[in-house]
């Protein structure tokens, strides 16, 4: 059997830099310049070769990503720009390593030709009537999203359950990544009353059946299609790109986007001391423990080929350090993706010089909307939450949100931004591009 399709998260996430990016910042920075933009580009034809890397003045044939980074290190250093007078056209963003991609869809592939295994299947399924109990009924297919695979199993008493793993190869850190999303649920569960499912049962590899890897067993909440659905054009099919559907009546807009606005509303109360993940202490207190695992954390390793130990790994007590630990990561990232980062030795300068310009900024304390907010509070935030995570019923009832991970406090400028989603799609996607959005 084929693979379960994938999804393309990398769409649906303006996330870290972007939410607060004012328009002066966006006619300085090349827009596109941060992985937390990132989507992903469709796949390069296999065996077809990279784009050559030209070449700066003093630079000779074959000159290297890092060695085209030295020289244009002269040039910024040197160079007598100043924010007041740059402006760096905004253009096609980074892309992705294909190698490391097709090597984490390759990993992917070979944990799918595992599942589908009758062995497998029948073990997970006997391990799911374990844990919820009842009498099983039926093992559905699996389904996989943009970071997990589902399965579901229907009971005979009407009710049925959900096993999530994290793909692997397209999720780099599993066992962080699947702890940190259980310890949100919990948290938002007793915290707030967005409906969300109840989690069963969850743990490590050696637990889970087979051996497939971390898991997520929960109940299955009972729904007729998600916001996306609902919003969609009619007659797309799960292949395209949704769009607004522009016929769509304006009350029923208003009454969906009144309770996603309620949803955000209420995952916006809780308030922290520090940017990170939630964990809960011996005697049952939330507080912030460990780094943020963010989306952006997750594509940089999987399909850019970034260092795991150059990402952040630690709290945050100020906005001001946090963006600057992105604008840090974001020149690594430059530096040491192998492949299809760069066109040109023009192209490698202007990314360059813009990462610059935002690290200044970040240093500077620029990227703050109120200097009030920098210190704290800071907000419960989640980089997958989206329209297509957001279940309804027959008449456009928001019944449960899922898909939980890549939650963590975060700077309140990504929670008091406006939805990225609001449009379904994203600006850098319409047909005339981020920059008739920028307007």
């Amino acid at each position: 059997m084929n693979s379960p399709n994938r999804e393309s998260p990398g769409a649906y996430r303006h996330q870290t830099q972007t939410p607060f990016i004012q328009q002066e910042l966006l006619q300085l920075v090349d827009y596109e310049m941060g992985m937390e933009a990132q989507s992903r580009q469709p796949p390069r034809r296999v065996g077809a070769a990279p784009a050559p890397l030209g070449n700066p003045p003093g630079a000779k044939a074959g000159t290297s990503t890092i060695q085209v980074l030295t020289l244009l290190d002269t040039y910024f250093l040197e160079s007598t720009c100043s924010l007041n007078i740059i402006h760096i056209t905004m253009h096609q963003r980074m892309r992705y390593d294909d190698v490391s991609w097709e090597r984490s869809e390759a990993e992917f592939e070979a944990w799918c030709k595992k599942l589908y295994q009758q062995e497998v299947l029948r073990e997970i399924g006997n391990f799911m009537a374990k844990h919820r109990g009842g009498v099983p009924k039926e093992l559905f297919s699996p389904i996989a999203g943009a970071f997990s695979v589902c399965l579901r199993m229907e009971f005979g008493d009407g009710g049925s359950a959900i096993l999530r793993f994290p793909q692997p190869g397209n999720v780099r850190f599993p066992e962080e990544k699947l702890l940190k999303e259980v310890a949100v649920m919990r948290y938002v569960a007793e915290n707030t009353l967005i409906p969300l499912p109840f989690v069963l049962h969850y743990g490590m590899t050696d637990e889970s059946p087979a051996g497939m890897g971390p898991f997520i067993l929960m109940e299955h909440i009972t729904h007729e299609q998600n916001v996306t659905a609902a919003l969609n054009t009619p007659g797309f099919v799960r292949e395209d790109r949704p769009i607004l559907n522009p016929e769509i009546p304006e009350t029923k807009l208003k009454f969906i986007y009144s309770q996603m606005a309620d949803v955000l509303l209420r995952l916006s109360q809780p308030s922290f001391d520090q940017i990170g993940s939630i964990g809960e202490d011996g005697d049952g207190r939330w507080s912030i423990t460990d780094r943020p695992m963010t989306f952006n954390m997750n594509e940089l390793v999987s399909l850019g080929n970034f260092p795991p130990a150059k990402l952040p790994s630690t709290t945050f007590t100020t906005s001001s350090s946090y963006f600057a630990a992105l604008a840090d990561v974001n020149l690594i990232h430059l530096s040491t993706q192998r492949n299809d980062a760069i066109d040109s030795a023009e192209d490698c300068r202007r990314k360059y010089v813009a990462r610059h310009l935002f690290r200044k900024l970040a240093r500077e304390g620029h990227l703050s909307s109120a200097p009030s907010l920098d210190p704290k509070p800071f907000r419960l935030f989640c980089d997958d939450l989206r329209p297509s995570n957001v279940l309804i019923d027959a008449e456009c009832r928001i019944v449960g949100v899922i898909d939980w991970e890549f939650s963590y406090a975060a700077p309140a400028e990504f929670t008091y931004s406006p939805p990225w989603w609001l449009l379904i799609e994203t600006p850098e996607k319409w047909p005339k591009g981020v920059s008739d959005w920028a307007k």
